[in-house]
């Protein structure tokens, strides 16, 4: 496994993590043997999130991570969403913020936050008041750093200078979505945060398992995949059902029988390449899942294969 400094920030996670997004909270056994798998893979990063599966994955996560405690890791969650039917049960508000942290460390059985992710802007919020409530959440052990997820350009430089100007905790990372059939944070968010040193995740590296190719065989989504599920993959569906036999997932097929490697190897390469993503996180519902994407982290992608991926 290959392990980055996120950003300027002392913390070291593996070039992969394993995400709980639609997949961990229904299965415990399952969840406990897809983080086995990751951990004795090398990943050491994980993250979850207030609500998925409305508190069941933190907890799920949580279990399966206690039964490592030899192991070093990294353990981040998210706020924001909702979790309630109170006007201050979500959103980015100092009461907020403060009391979903603590709703979350209750969950994963945890003292601390490793990385605590603010996971929208929240216009009724002063910046002010947000960065203010991230140091104070610091300084009192509940977390040790913060980072955003899809906020825009500007909201992103403001609060960073913002943190730095004042002396505060400095805002250490950014997550957008980020694979070979969504790269508009190439352009619209990746300047600003090598400007400021941030280190920058990958979510949705596979498109929702589009770029694994397993939806390109036939005209139908497979049974039991996310697209199949009417539920879990609505999501999917929308942002991705047309580009299932794109020139870009055949361009990931060609590319894998070059490199020796998984059509999911070559994605999750792409995200982590020099110049792009300190990591990339994906959600996995078996261990050989698991052992398959950790393996990204060997494969090499070089300058003309990234650019036939690019140029598909």
């Amino acid at each position: 496994m290959v392990y980055r400094r996120l950003g300027r920030a002392g913390l070291k996670i593996s070039v992969v993590g394993l995400g709980t997004w639609l997949t961990f909270g229904q299965d415990r056994d399952r969840d406990r043997a897809v983080v086995a798998q990751a951990v004795e893979s090398g990943i050491n990063y994980f993250e979850t999130a207030n609500t998925d599966a409305r508190g069941a994955a933190e907890e799920s996560l949580g279990a399966a991570l206690r039964e490592h405690p030899d192991a070093d890791l990294v353990v981040s969650t998210k706020a924001w969403g909702t979790m309630g039917p109170g006007p201050n049960q979500r959103g980015l508000s100092r009461k907020a913020l403060r009391e979903q942290c603590e709703a979350s460390l209750r969950r994963l059985g945890r003292e601390t936050i490793d990385l605590y992710w603010l996971q929208r802007f929240d216009p009724e919020v002063t910046l002010d008041e947000i960065v203010a409530t991230m140091a104070d959440l610091v300084h009192a052990g509940k977390i040790h750093y913060w980072g955003v997820c899809g906020w825009d350009d500007n909201q992103v430089h403001n609060a960073a200078q913002l943190a730095d100007g004042t002396g505060r905790i400095p805002l250490s990372a950014y997550q957008a979505r980020y694979n070979l059939l969504d790269r508009e944070a190439e352009s619209a968010i990746f300047p600003t945060c090598w400007q400021r040193t941030l280190g920058v995740l990958a979510y949705s590296p596979l498109a929702q398992g589009v770029l694994t190719t397993k939806y390109a065989a036939g005209p139908e989504p497979p049974v039991g995949t996310r697209l199949a599920d009417e539920r879990r993959g609505r999501n999917a569906r929308d942002r991705y059902g047309d580009k299932v036999r794109s020139s870009v997932v055949y361009a990931v097929q060609e590319t894998a029988w070059t490199v020796g490697a998984t059509p999911a190897q070559v994605a999750l390469a792409y995200t982590i390449r020099s110049g792009a993503a300190t990591a990339a996180v994906f959600g996995a519902t078996s261990p050989e899942q698991v052992r398959e994407n950790a393996g990204a982290a060997d494969v090499v992608l070089e300058e003309g294969l990234a650019q036939r991926l690019e140029w598909a």
